[in-house]
């Protein structure tokens, strides 16, 4: 998950957040970041069936995966050492925290 790290953010901080309101600008900013992940990785909906097995994406359309201020982003096993690192530097240039649910991980910018 990818979301705007805020400052003394906290619980009752992260269901503010969601409110509506903030949601159209949130998604409109990592709309931005993820045109920059398919840039370098394509979103698997974009491949041929041939290289469908190769994407380094578990799921798409991503654009799909943007809502309410936040990115859900799933990788496929093989490439997850490859790619992650270069997803939370893509990330954290932006002013985006990052968390990996598998690992228990939190990436700050």
């Amino acid at each position: 998950m990818i979301c705007k790290k805020l400052s003394g953010f906290d619980r009752d901080d992260y269901f503010d957040i969601m409110g509506k309101d903030n949601a159209e600008k949130k998604d409109h900013d990592l709309l931005d970041l993820l045109y920059e992940f398919i840039q370098k990785y394509p979103d698997p909906t974009t491949l041929s069936d041939d290289e469908i097995d190769d994407s380094v994406w578990a799921d798409g359309p991503l654009k799909n995966n943007v809502r309410g201020g936040q990115m859900l982003l799933a990788l496929n096993s093989p490439y997850v050492e490859e790619v992650l690192l270069n997803i939370v530097e893509m990330t954290r240039k932006r002013g985006y925290c990052l968390f990996d649910p598998q690992e228990w991980e939190l990436y700050l910018p």
